[in-house]
C-alpha cells in the first residue's frame, strides 16, 4: 500500500454536491424523525410499523429485498411481504392505499425493468441510479434521504458499493483525512499487503481483504436473518480481529466490547476508531485472561471462526465454560472446517441449546456454516415504539 486509493473514488458537482461510493454496509434506511421528513395523518400505529424497517441497515429491508428478487429470478410468487408493507404504511393512518396489488406489481415491475437496463448499460454508477443521503458523523453512516429502491435493488445485484450524493462538507468528514493517515502509517509500518475484514473509507478502499469484501457477506446473512430484529447488548466479539463487527454494532447503537491478543490487530482497530468516531472497548488480552479480570456480564457474544482454533488445543473446554457463564442469551457463531463437531460441542457444554443456520460461507480457503445459538425461550428483539411527533404532510420514504 503505496498512498491513498484514487480520486476516482468520488467526484465533486454543481451546488457543493459531491457524489462518492459508499459501502452498503454504511447505507441505512430512512428515519424521519432524523432526516427532517414529514408524514401526513401520522398515528401511532404508523410509528409503531415505521419503527421495523426505518433507520437500519439496508440489508435488513426484507420486503424490498425479496420485491427484487422475484423480479430478477423469474418467481410466480407474489412478493408478499412487501405487499403487506406498502399497505400497512396507509392503513395505519386510516387511509386506503391508492393502488390495488395488480397496479402495485405493474409499477415497481416497470421500476425494475428500468434499473436493470440502467444497470447494464451505464453501470452502477449512473446518475438514475444514484442516492441521496444525510450524513450522521457521531454514528459513521450514511441514512437514505431518497433511492431505497435504487438501493435495494443495487443490493440485490451484488453491488458493494453505490454512488451516493452529499453535500460536499458531509464527504469531507466521512473521508477524515487527518484519522485516514493515521491508519494510513498503522498499515504501512505493519507491512500489510491485505486485510481480513474491509476499511470503510474510500481513501483505504485499495487493499485487499480476506473476508466480507463480495455479496453475500457474513453481515449481510446475518442482517437479513434478523430483519426488524435487533442483536441486544452489550455484546463480547471473541477474536475481533481490526473490529469489523463491533464498529457496525457501534453504529447500531450497540455496546461492543472486542477481545484481540494479536498487538496488530488491535492497534489497527483502536485506529479504526478514530477514523470512524466510533467508541467500542478492545482489550488487547486473551479471551481467557480476559474472563479472569473482567466479571462483565454480556447478553450476546461473537464467535467468528473462533473455536476451532481452540478445539486444536485444551483450551475449548475453559472458553466454553466460561462463555457459558458470562453470557446470557445468545452466540453468533461461524465454523471452521468441521462445524458439526462445532455445534455437538456447544450445544452439550453450555445453556445455548438451541440453534438456527442462517447460512453458508466461504472464507480462506474453507467452506464454513453461520448461525445463531440461543438459550430456550429467546427471541431476538425489534425497536420499542417511538412517540410520535406531530408534523405536516409530506410523502415519506415509501416512494422514493
Amino acid at each position: 500500500m503505496n498512498d491513498f486509493s484514487s480520486p476516482s473514488q468520488f467526484a465533486i458537482g454543481p451546488a457543493g454536491i459531491a457524489t462518492a461510493l459508499v459501502p452498503l454496509d454504511l447505507i441505512w434506511t430512512e428515519h424521519c424523525d432524523i432526516t427532517g421528513g414529514v408524514v401526513p395523518n401520522r398515528t401511532p400505529a404508523w410509528d409503531a410499523q415505521h419503527a421495523l424497517w426505518s433507520g437500519r441497515p439496508l440489508a435488513t429491508l426484507r420486503p424490498h429485498i425479496e420485491l427484487f428478487e422475484c423480479f430478477s429470478t423469474g418467481r410466480p410468487a407474489f412478493p408478499h411481504a412487501y405487499r403487506d408493507w406498502y399497505r400497512a404504511l396507509f392503513e395505519t393512518r386510516g387511509l386506503t392505499p391508492p393502488v390495488n396489488d395488480a397496479d402495485l406489481l405493474h409499477d415497481r415491475h416497470e421500476r425494475y425493468r428500468f434499473f436493470d437496463h440502467t444497470l447494464r448499460t451505464q453501470g452502477a454508477t449512473a446518475p438514475f441510479l444514484t442516492v441521496r443521503v444525510k450524513w450522521l458523523k457521531d454514528r459513521n453512516l450514511f441514512m437514505l434521504r431518497d433511492g431505497h429502491h435504487r438501493a435495494t435493488f443495487l443490493h440485490t445485484r451484488a453491488q458493494r458499493k453505490i454512488a451516493a450524493a452529499m453535500p460536499f462538507e458531509d464527504l469531507s468528514e466521512w473521508l477524515n483525512i487527518t484519522a485516514a493517515r493515521e491508519v494510513h502509517g498503522i498499515i504501512t509500518a505493519q507491512q500489510r499487503r491485505e486485510l481480513y475484514t474491509p476499511i470503510l473509507n474510500p481513501l483505504l478502499f485499495d487493499l485487499p481483504t480476506h473476508r466480507d469484501f463480495a455479496s453475500q457477506t457474513r453481515l449481510e446473512q446475518l442482517l437479513r436473518h434478523l430483519g426488524p430484529r435487533r442483536l441486544p447488548g452489550p455484546v463480547l466479539d471473541i477474536g475481533s480481529n481490526i473490529g469489523f463487527f463491533c464498529h457496525h454494532l457501534a453504529r447500531e447503537g450497540v455496546k461492543a466490547v472486542g477481545i484481540e491478543p494479536d498487538p496488530d490487530h488491535h492497534a489497527l482497530a483502536c485506529a479504526l476508531s478514530v477514523l470512524y468516531r466510533l467508541n467500542p472497548t478492545f482489550h488487547r488480552k486473551t479471551i481467557l485472561d480476559f474472563f479472569a479480570m473482567d466479571q462483565t456480564v454480556f447478553t450476546g457474544c461473537l464467535m467468528l471462526t473462533v473455536l476451532y482454533h481452540f478445539m486444536a488445543t485444551d483450551e475449548a473446554l475453559p472458553l466454553l465454560d466460561a462463555v457459558n457463564r458470562r453470557v446470557e442469551s445468545y452466540i453468533i457463531w461461524e465454523s471452521g472446517h468441521d462445524p458439526e463437531a462445532e455445534k455437538a460441542l456447544i450445544q452439550s457444554r453450555t445453556k445455548f441449546t438451541e440453534f438456527t443456520l442462517i447460512g453458508g460461507t466461504q472464507g480462506t480457503g474453507r467452506t464454513r456454516e453461520l448461525g445463531i445459538f440461543h438459550v430456550p425461550g429467546f427471541t431476538f428483539p425489534t425497536t420499542a415504539q417511538r412517540t410520535p411527533t406531530a408534523r405536516p404532510g409530506l410523502l415519506p420514504f415509501m416512494f422514493r
